[in-house]
Parts: structure tokens; sequence; C-alpha cells
């Protein structure tokens, strides 16, 4: 569903489970580790391009997610009673991609994510409901286009390195072809930039990275890094493509402490959605 801001609201249907509702059993789980809040009209609970703190399920009244900014606002999804919030960058420490807003007044009940990770390791039925609608709520984000924008050329080099780390890293992205798409020209004279400065990256709709290394790119974004473990492992993959993974699985499998480390993310190049049509 995609409305206007001011437009009646209905509660966003959901054929592929990406937004189901807690049992009560779930909620009281849910409810020993956190906090009945109050809501009012227009309380913003997610905030396009801020980290979040906590973990919410609708008990009453309704809330709208919306994407964009100022006059190019629109609720994505609405959202009544039972049902939780936010999408797999929550449990990542991901800034949020959209704002999430009270539409009409109740409650909710918030759980610090430092509470929420263990619930998601340790109850099994739980743990796997909210994943796997987290997983396609970032599915829907990159459908609808959601996210950062990536504004460059597909004959540079640079544009084509940030949209395949957008897309290896599953980072809700559009890109915007400056030779063929006008809303990039639009974007650029906003920011005072010519074409040739080009590639740049747009974050929540008034943050400019010129060019940004993917280090940048994935600081800016939330991606953890993790640290090098001091011990030794007995098997180092370079490399987490398909390869590499299932020799780690195998290592593994056989007894070995392994590690793995990836230049840009692991998976491989499967499921990658924005490729430039020049590109190699």
């Amino acid at each position: 569903m995609t409305a206007r801001v001011g437009q009646p609201l209905l509660e966003t249907p959901d054929p592929d489970g990406a937004f189901p509702r807690l049992t009560d059993e779930q909620i009281k789980t849910l409810a020993r580790l956190g906090s009945v809040r109050p809501t009012r009209v227009g309380d913003r609970l997610y905030e396009q391009g801020a980290p979040a703190g906590d973990f919410y399920v609708v008990l009453a009244g309704m809330v709208a997610v919306v994407e964009g900014l100022g006059a190019r606002q629109r609720i994505e999804q609405v959202h009544g009673p039972r049902r939780f919030l936010g999408e797999v960058g929550l449990l990542e420490g991901q800034p949020a991609f959209v704002d999430v807003i009270v539409a009409q007044p109740g409650e909710v009940l918030a759980v610090p994510l430092d509470s929420l990770r263990p619930v998601v390791l340790g109850n099994p039925a739980l743990g796997e409901e909210i994943l796997r609608a987290y997983l396609i709520r970032r599915s829907l984000l990159i459908g609808h286009g959601a996210g950062l924008r990536i504004i460059g050329s597909c004959f540079s080099p640079d544009t084509r390195r940030l949209l395949e780390f957008a897309a290896r890293n599953r980072l809700p992205h559009r890109y915007l072809d400056v030779e063929k798409d006008a809303s990039a020209e639009t974007l650029l004279t906003r920011f005072g930039l010519p074409p040739d400065e080009t590639p740049v990256v747009v974050l929540h709709g008034a943050d400019l990275l010129r060019n940004p290394s993917n280090a940048e790119l994935a600081s800016r974004m939330g991606l953890r890094r993790l640290e090098p473990q001091p011990d030794v492992s007995d098997l180092l993959v370079i490399g987490a493509g398909p390869a590499g993974l299932a020799t780690v699985v195998y290592g593994a499998s056989d007894g070995l402490t392994v590690a793995a480390v990836d230049g840009t993310a692991t998976g491989g190049q499967a499921g990658t959605t924005s490729k430039c049509p020049f590109s190699n």
C-alpha cells in the first residue's frame, strides 16, 4: 500500500508474512523485558537516519511507516495492534531507512534492543518469526527503492563499485543515472553539484557523500566491522562468496577453527539488484 500523508488510513494487508501478529503468549514473553508506553498522534517511534533504541509492539492504536522527506513523503504501510515494528537493520544497529509515526493514539510495548537479542537467539519460535518478517521487510524496502540514492554514470568504475557494495550488503537504495534520469539532475542541482563530480551518495534525503569509499559508506550505514580475534585459526578463508562460505562450513564441520574475510560482503554476487547496463 502506498498513500499520501493525510489520506484516510487502512491497515496494510499481509499476504507475504512480513507483518505477522504476535500471540498473547509471545507478547507476555516480550513484556517481561520491556515497558508499556502511551502514544499520541505524531509521536515518532523511528526516525529516518537515526539509530533505534527499542523494539516496538503495537498494543493499541495505529502507526504509519513513512518514506521520503517533505512534499515527497508517502505512507508505505499502516500497522495496528499485535504487529511489531522495524526491519532487520534494527538488529544490526543500522539507522532507520523510514520514519514510523503514530497515526492513531494508543499504546506500544517498548523492549530495549539489548534485551531483545537474547530472545531472538534463545526462543526459536519467536526469534524465527521476527527474523523472517524482518528479512521480508528488507526485501520490500529494496523493491520500493527506499533508502540511499546513488547518483552517477554507468561509465564510472566508482559508480559500479558503490552499486555493487549496496546490492551485496542488501542496503535499500535507488540508482539515479546522470545520463538518463531527470531526477538525478534535480538532486544534483539542489546540492549545487555538476554531473562530472559524481558519483555521490545521498543519505536520508539530505546528507551528501562525495564518492565515498566502501569503508566510509559502511560506517555511515551502521554496518558493523568485526575486529579480528586474537586467537590463531586453523583455516583463514579469503573471499566469502559461495565457494568461500562452503569452505567455512566444511572446515568447521571437521572441527577446525575457521575465519573468513571478504572485501565487500558475504554471499557473493547472487541477489545483486542494481547493475549498470554497461557494467562488466
